[in-house]
């Protein structure tokens, strides 16, 4: 607190040569409507708050200058179509090149942009009640606040967002998506949805009453059947075929395998997978290939976004590399597998089949 009282009485008679106001909505909207005039020329801009996708396109106009933009985000429940939209709009700009974290702890709302001189730090300060989302944008909200370009103020503001970045509690965007939303979408209303099939990993599962191989639509390990000798190296990869309409949104899966015989090194999602959309925007890898050498599981998790068609026919999810440790035979075992179709719902493992692999590591080093 004091360091606050001090920052205020420097400012007592040199107000004059900084601009300072007050902001009510009108002011927030016209501020949001010139936010790429008015930073355009700064070297970076940190915001904190709920965003929406009334902003996304201006932020990415900015990324592109370039300007480096950092966003941390409260932590919001998956409840419906909007919470999914806000979720789509922090996606798509941490692809385009913004920074996005989420804190639990957040409440301070406030933009700043600047760049640091020798002597100063020169910018702008937006503090108050506002978020950069459709409501406050739209004037839906009575919100007020205060603008400055102050330095002492812009500097001040600096050094909160940099503590609230750097601490324990804020964490990556897909992070805190994969880790924590399952536990506190369980308490959540509404129809299910995406996210609560997907987020979070689950503990190891029993084996799933698989279906005849001769099924049409089936995922699976191929190879099916793989020797190697040990420190080998060898690849498999995790396919799906005759994926009928309206086809395959989302999906999450684990390659299960023993740790004894073999050891994961690598997961790659090509260039052509299964899920690639028509715009890179429009998907959001949740887990790009965990892996777990301990446990003995890789695990991997994605969603399309937006209007993005759910995908059909033949391809291939993902590619998995191995290491063959000691002589002895592995299975490949697809689990925890959840397809969910465009419509949101989960495709009942009755209707695909499940083809795992099987690994035999001979004893030449």
């Amino acid at each position: 607190m004091g360091r606050t009282q001090k920052k205020v009485t420097s400012l007592q008679g040199d107000l004059g040569l900084f601009q300072s106001c007050f902001v009510d909505r009108s002011g927030f909207k016209e501020f949001a409507d010139n936010l790429y005039d008015r930073v355009g020329s700064m070297a970076e801009i940190d915001i904190t708050g709920y965003f929406s996708e009334t902003i996304r396109e201006t932020l990415e106009r900015i990324v592109k200058i370039p300007v480096r933009v950092r966003i941390i985000c409260p932590f919001f429940i998956i409840k419906g179509p909007r919470d999914r939209k806000n979720l789509e709009a922090l996606e798509k700009l941490r692809q385009t090149g913004a920074e996005v974290k989420v804190n639990d702890r957040l409440h301070a709302r406030f933009l700043v942009g600047y760049t640091h001189g020798q002597k100063e730090t020169r910018g702008l300060l937006l503090i108050g009640s506002f978020d950069f989302n459709t409501e406050c944008i739209g004037k839906d909200r009575y919100d007020a606040g205060i603008f400055t370009t102050h330095p002492d103020l812009v500097t001040s503001a600096t050094q909160l967002f940099e503590e609230i970045w750097n601490e324990q509690g804020s964490f990556p965007l897909q992070r805190r998506y994969r880790t924590e939303m399952e536990k506190i979408l369980a308490f959540a209303p509404g129809p299910p949805s995406i996210e609560k099939h997907l987020i979070a990993p689950k503990p190891l599962a029993p084996p799933m009453e698989k279906q005849p191989r001769t099924q049409n639509t089936s995922i699976g390990v191929v190879p099916q059947s793989v020797s190697v000798d040990i420190n080998s190296v060898f690849k498999v990869e995790i396919t799906v075929s005759k994926i009928p309409s309206p086809g395959i949104y989302s999906y999450q899966l684990q390659v299960q395998f023993n740790n004894v015989q073999l050891e994961a090194t690598n997961v790659e999602i090509l260039n052509d997978h299964f899920l690639k959309p028509t715009s890179p925007l429009n998907i959001f890898i949740l887990d790009p290939g965990t892996i777990n050498n301990a446990d003995g599981i890789v695990s991997l998790a994605m969603t399309l976004l937006g209007s993005e068609k759910g995908k059909t026919g033949n391809g291939t999810l993902c590619r998995v590399t191995f290491r063959g440790k000691a002589k002895g035979k592995s299975k490949l075992l697809l689990r925890d597998v959840i397809l969910v179709d465009s419509n949101t719902q989960s495709i009942p493992p009755q209707v695909f089949g499940i083809n795992d692999g099987d690994v035999v590591v001979g004893d030449k080093a």
